[in-house]
């Protein structure tokens, strides 16, 4: 014999009662809220049918003038809930959706308590579409007999019949939806001869759910539609050889029992109850714990800056900001432009990459160019407090920029510092750079013969005497580091005014006139200006000569400076002396040479 917990006294008493509702209860309109017969005796898998009625697929019209009764509102209810019957069944199935767990019930001692065993909270859908929602956990007495199961209403007098377990026999645990009367109000008599004038109705349905031990599985379980659960899967998701062959997929059929099974329950003589959760639990495919983010393409940004130590001007308050760690004192100079190289907009497809190229060659030439070999260089990375997308395309991003740069293979971070910025990511690069290098300076000077002798000036101040007979052939100037053979040009190779080594022959009347010669490097540090004018055997004739080496460029007349080699830093001429300058490049170096005799 099935047992089930049945409907309240209220509703047998509704479905017993007339339309008038002279006998203290609802109008049995509202007895067609829920159909008894589900369907049964029709259609068994009608798309729309089988579990409703055709009356329940007429929706009430509204028009001025109409008298409404109770039954009109009662078939508007009728309709809107059915509606909804017919989409869970057909679209979401039915079965266990979350929650509902079963459990044996224990004491406050967390001792098992005989015959009872506990539900919590859930939500499932009934074969015939109506939702069953419990609120609350719920202890459920296996026990528990069939109130009501004669045929007359629940007294609620009467103490709870209980039914006899086989032990070794299987149970069903199983819930279905319920509904009670509530609210009742006193009402006018209905005009049809009663005595009482002062009838009482209920005002409200209240939904609930209903627990019972059911002696076998309901038909919903025992007749499994057809196919394996893998094909049913793929007919729900794709088309499959049954849709191909039909046009469409079959309707679900309408299950008659309400029922839906929770857990096998076994119990014994004593009261020791097993539960089986699992072994004929049906379970909706649920997508309630199911969601996902759409983000903007755009990541933001990354901003990468360049931090220079023992940096001059405005930098040096972006330096001292960060050294001590003030972030809103770094994020400040930052948004001013300070320091920044530039900015690499982020998207969900990366990188822009024409951005990346222009950032990597310029952290390229900080570290080729800008940084000393044993300087400490610092990596700082900052990312957006978040995680995913945003940070992977940030993250590398970075490596691409530092790979680019030959960064990361020759100099690894020794410290990483976190700074935030508005851009959402940020890329420090932070550095020492290389000691400015001193300017080229002239170390000695020499007048070269024709013979291996040589005069050596030692003040240039003060014009130096040579005899013509010692056959003067130009002379020799030493530099204290490589200098750039063409950053010197002479009055042979050059017009005088684009000439950097200009040898001029001064007139009596104080006039000038440039003297041709050719420059070559006797080493890296050493060259020698030899004379290429009129004279015999290419031996300077006497006079007196200016010889001016330039530190400073003439761009309008094309004059070069002459520059070292490796660095590029022009001549420290002035003020004149061995060495020539006073550390600060620019200047031109002069010196006289006397030649006398006769030529």
């Amino acid at each position: 014999m099935t047992t089930e917990k049945t409907m309240t006294a209220a509703r047998e008493a509704v479905r017993r009662s007339g339309d008038c509702g002279c006998e203290g209860t609802s109008s049995g309109a509202v007895a067609k809220l829920y159909p008894a017969a589900c369907g049964c005796g029709g259609s068994s898998g009608g798309c729309g049918g089988g579990c409703d009625s055709a009356a329940a697929r007429e929706r009430p019209r509204w028009f001025a003038g109409q008298l409404v009764g109770p039954r009109d509102l009662t078939d508007t209810q009728v309709w809107v809930l059915e509606r909804m019957r017919r989409h869970n069944r057909l679209l979401h199935g039915w079965g266990v959706d979350c929650g509902l767990t079963v459990a044996p019930a224990l004491d406050t001692a967390g001792r098992p308590v005989p015959w009872q065993v506990k539900v919590t909270a859930g939500h499932a859908l009934a074969p015939g579409g109506d939702e069953i929602l419990v609120e609350t956990a719920t202890t459920v007495d296996v026990r528990a007999g069939e109130p009501g199961a004669g045929g007359g209403p629940l007294d609620p007098w009467c103490a709870p019949v209980r039914q006899r377990r086989d032990p070794g026999a299987t149970y069903y645990l199983a819930v279905r939806y319920d509904e009670a009367m509530t609210r009742p109000v006193r009402t006018a008599s209905c005009g049809c001869g009663c005595d009482d004038e002062t009838a009482c109705e209920y005002s409200r349905i209240a939904e609930g759910a209903a627990f019972a031990l059911l002696d076998a599985l309901p038909p919903a379980y025992t007749k499994q539609a057809g196919g394996s659960a893998d094909d049913r899967l793929q007919e729900a998701v794709a088309c499959t050889a049954s849709i191909r062959e039909h046009g469409s997929r079959q309707c679900p059929d309408c299950a008659c029992s309400p029922w839906v099974v929770l857990a096998d329950i076994t119990v014994t003589g004593r009261g020791a109850v097993t539960v089986d959760q699992l072994a004929n639990r049906r379970f909706l495919a649920s997508f309630g714990n199911y969601g996902f983010f759409c983000p903007p393409r755009s990541l933001g940004c990354m901003e990468v800056i360049r931090i220079n130590r023992n940096q001059e001007g405005p930098e040096a308050a972006l330096v001292e900001a960060f050294m001590a760690g003030n972030t809103a004192a770094v994020d400040k100079l930052i948004a001013t432009g300070l320091g920044v190289l530039g900015t690499v907009p982020l998207s969900v497809d990366g990188p822009d990459a024409a951005a990346v190229q222009q950032v990597t060659s310029q952290v390229l030439d900080i570290v080729q160019n800008r940084v000393a070999e044993d300087s400490i260089m610092w990596l700082a990375e900052s990312w957006p407090e978040r995680s995913g997308q945003g940070k992977v395309v940030a993250d590398s991003t970075a490596t691409a920029i530092l790979d680019g740069a030959t960064f990361a293979g020759n100099r690894q971070p020794d410290q990483v510092v976190g700074f935030t910025g508005s851009c959402g990511a940020r890329l420090l690069v932070v550095s020492v750079p290389k000691a400015t290098p001193p300017p080229l300076r002239i170390t000695e000077v020499t007048i070269a013969f024709d013979s291996d002798a040589e005069a050596r000036l030692t003040d240039p101040s003060e014009e130096i005497v040579v005899n013509v007979n010692q056959f003067p052939i130009g002379f020799r100037i030493g530099f204290d580091r490589a200098v750039a053979g063409d950053s010197v040009t002479t009055f042979e190779s050059a017009p005088p005014e684009a000439s950097s080594l200009l040898v001029n022959l001064v007139n009596v009347d104080g006039t000038t006139t440039p003297v041709s010669g050719q420059f070559s490097l006797d080493s890296a540090t050493v060259g020698f200006w030899r004379y290429a004018g009129v004279g015999v055997g290419g031996v300077m004739p006497p006079g007196s000569y200016r010889v001016t080496a330039f530190g400073d460029p003439q761009p309008d007349t094309g004059r070069p400076a002459i520059s070292a080699a490796e660095s590029g830093r022009r001549l420290d001429g002035e003020p004149t002396g061995l060495p020539s300058g006073n550390g600060t490049e620019g200047g031109d170096f002069t010196f006289t040479m006397f030649i006398f005799g006769i030529g």
